[in-house]
């Protein structure tokens, strides 16, 4: 049974509006207690990160590497180390632009250390805030903390003693009349007669005769708000990531590591952000990619449910024979049976064909706990406009809850690839009202063509169709004829890597774009159609939304 003070804080952000959780892991995931009560350690994510020590969450934005990466801190005898990722990535730039322009020659190496150092220096600074120790190494470490500190005190947080030390080194750079070697000058940081080789020393002794597992965080870089890098343009970033990956690779996946680390990087600026590695075999050999399968979605809505139903419904629970002595993980199967008592067996889509209710909400998803989460809690919204309406909710309700949410799903997705490709959105405008949702690449290019992509955007023919691809607007067919009563398409957010498609293959548009985009053969347009043609018409069924599947996608890519 929770204490009360655990079900004070659930219902704050569990909630007859929000049944199923804010659809953003930021807002809970800034309180252990939250974290600890909503966090699912079930997944197959999880098990990997926990199991691997990956140093690397890589996923796309409502993926949970919020969660994946701060999820340490639920472990007894871990301390977690924060580094607040706008500081930290903003002074490397500017210390990296500073030495370039000393027209120093910089090598990652150089950068690592760097990194390394405002690594160290938060854990220096939290190892002083500790308990006290009578070893000469912590006093050390202490009088080292003091000095990035205000003399009587370390620094109270992670991130002033990130900001103490490059505000110490930028005051090196701008006042040294001579420089000599890059690290010479990262080494001559030094606080109460210590440098920082000696300060490090002196901490990787204190944290070996420790029980406590050090592990240094530093969450997504969804905000970055610089240009990214290529191995041409942009050098002093592309020398900065270059330096982090070499520390990352190598610091982190050490066996005689003093401190574990964990930085979590979005998928829409992976594959950009890892061409900058020199040696991307040692660099990313441990890496943890934040896929879901349509089972986990479903375990992760039906806790969420049963949390729900145990604040305001208990009666549904005792029905279902469901525990109810207070929220906890629930099995697949109880999740499907309490998700499945919820919703209406069956809807009926736009053009008439009747779909498991299940299936076409993971459909209008590209199987992110944020879309679904969405998705479940607009459908409770459209229910609740008759409060005493029971469960099941109606199908109507199934079919307006995804109506709602698509827009600002899409809109997410838009956002999420708004560095990487900013004419998402324009290119999507002007293409997809004029395609149904299958196209084959000759229709693709006329439409390309008429529509003046390349004028508006400056981007040619292949440059749209990969874009299109990449955010998932665009996928493959996988058979002609998938099934009777679907077109089967793979996308590439299922992908460790890109999703390839010959010229000869037919692509077929996703669901939530061909909505919110009003292809040809969306509901919105159907109309239009000849009643032929709207008897022909087969909704995309994307890979791995089909909860039933007897394998896992993710086991086969």
């Amino acid at each position: 049974m929770l204490a009360d003070a655990d079900l004070d804080l659930l219902r704050r952000v569990i909630t007859p509006q929000q049944p199923c959780g804010p659809p953003d892991a930021a807002q809970f995931t800034g309180s252990i207690d939250l974290l600890r009560l909503l966090y699912d350690p079930t997944n197959r994510i999880h098990r990997h990160a926990e199991s691997s020590g990956a140093p690397y969450v890589i996923g796309r934005k409502g993926a949970g590497k919020t969660a994946f990466v701060t999820a340490p801190r639920l472990h007894e005898g871990v301390v977690a180390v924060e580094l607040p990722s706008a500081d930290i990535y903003g002074g490397v730039f500017e210390v990296v632009k500073s030495l370039m322009s000393r027209e120093l020659q910089l090598y990652p190496e150089h950068t690592a250390r760097l990194w390394r150092h405002l690594a160290w220096s938060a854990v220096l600074a939290d190892i002083a805030r500790g308990p006290q120790q009578r070893r000469a190494a912590y006093r050390r470490v202490r009088d080292f903390a003091l000095s990035l500190g205000n003399g009587h005190a370390p620094p109270a947080d992670s991130g002033a003693a990130v900001s103490q030390y490059l505000r110490r080194l930028r005051i090196l750079i701008d006042t040294l009349d001579h420089v000599g070697s890059v690290g010479e000058l990262l080494n001559s940081v030094e606080g109460n007669g210590l440098s920082m080789a000696e300060a490090i020393d002196a901490g990787a002794e204190v944290l070996a005769a420790q029980p406590e597992r050090y592990v240094v965080i530093v969450d997504s870089l969804e905000r970055y708000s610089g240009e990214l890098p290529t191995t041409e343009y942009q050098q002093v970033e592309r020398i900065s990531f270059e330096g982090l990956f070499r520390f990352i690779g190598g610091d982190g996946t050490l066996p005689t590591r003093a401190f574990d680390i964990r930085f979590a990087f979005p998928a829409e600026m992976w594959q950009v952000l890892a061409k900058v590695s020199s040696n991307p075999v040692k660099d990313f050999h441990s890496t943890v990619i934040a896929h879901w399968s349509a089972r986990e979605l479903i375990t992760l809505v039906g806790t969420r449910l049963a949390i729900y139903c145990h604040l305001h419904k208990p009666d549904l629970l005792e029905r279902l024979e469901l525990p109810d002595d207070g929220p906890g993980d629930l099995s697949y199967p109880e999740s499907r049976r309490l998700v499945d008592t919820v919703l209406p067996a069956e809807v009926v889509n736009a053009f008439g064909g009747h779909e498991d209710s299940v299936g076409f909400l993971l459909r209008h998803t590209q199987l992110l706990p944020r879309h679904l989460i969405a998705v479940m809690n607009q459908v409770f919204e459209a229910h609740s406009v008759d409060p005493r309406a029971p469960f099941p909710v109606s199908r109507m309700a199934v079919v307006e809850g995804v109506r709602r949410a698509q827009s600002a799903i899409v809109g997410d997705i838009i956002a999420a690839y708004a560095r990487v490709h900013p004419q998402a959105d324009v290119c999507c405008e002007r293409i997809l009202p004029n395609v149904g949702l299958v196209v084959d690449e000759s229709e693709l290019h006329r439409v390309y063509n008429r529509r003046g992509i390349r004028k508006v955007t400056g981007l040619d023919y292949q440059e749209t169709r990969r874009l299109l691809i990449e955010i998932g607007c665009l996928g493959r067919v996988v058979e002609v004829d998938s099934t009777a009563r679907y077109v089967v398409g793979e996308f590439e957010y299922t992908r460790p890597g890109s999703l390839h498609v010959a010229e000869s293959e037919p692509l077929c548009v996703h669901p939530l774009f061909g909505e919110v985009y009003s292809c040809r053969q969306s509901s919105s347009r159907r109309s239009q159609l000849s009643e032929q043609e709207r008897q022909r018409v087969r909704p995309v069924y994307p890979v791995g939304t089909d909860p039933d599947a007897t394998r896992d996608y993710r086991d086969y890519m």
